[in-house]
């Protein structure tokens, strides 16, 4: 079973939060897993599936649910999304921000996430290009 990584998860996260969480910003963690699923096209066994059904060990939770808040805690570390208070994932200013900066549905979330992550290389090489004060020549 694959799942998208866990940073475009992060940022369909961010852009569901961003569009459906009113003028607050902010969602139960119950509203946002089969939204964001739906995002991500994902079928009911991608949903459901547990650790201890694809090991036969582990939690019976489902790993689309343990994806989505790794995927929080990272938003969390960023400084996307606020920690507290619990049951309340809402966006900070800078996640609002980054939110209005990602690509606006509809899209697909894959294409266009790996469209942004391009054109952000080619902008931070010619960033650090600019810096260092030397130029490559084509």
């Amino acid at each position: 079973m694959k799942f998208p990584s866990r940073e475009k998860i992060a940022d369909g996260l961010v852009l569901l939060i961003y569009r459906e969480g009113g003028d607050r910003y902010q969602r139960r963690p119950a509203d946002i897993y089969g939204p964001l699923a739906d995002q991500f096209n994902l079928d009911a066994k991608a949903r459901n599936i547990t650790y201890y059904e694809l090991n036969g060990e582990g939690t019976d939770e489902p790993i689309w649910n343990i994806e989505v808040r790794f995927a929080r805690q990272l938003l969390v570390e960023q400084g996307y999304l606020f920690a507290q208070p619990r049951g309340v994932w809402r966006l900070t200013n800078e996640g609002i921000s980054y939110a209005q900066r990602l690509p606006k549905p509809p899209f697909d979330l894959r294409v266009e996430w790996e469209k942004f992550i391009q054109s952000k290389r080619i902008r931070d090489e010619e960033e650090k290009v600019g810096s260092t004060g030397s130029k490559s020549c084509s």
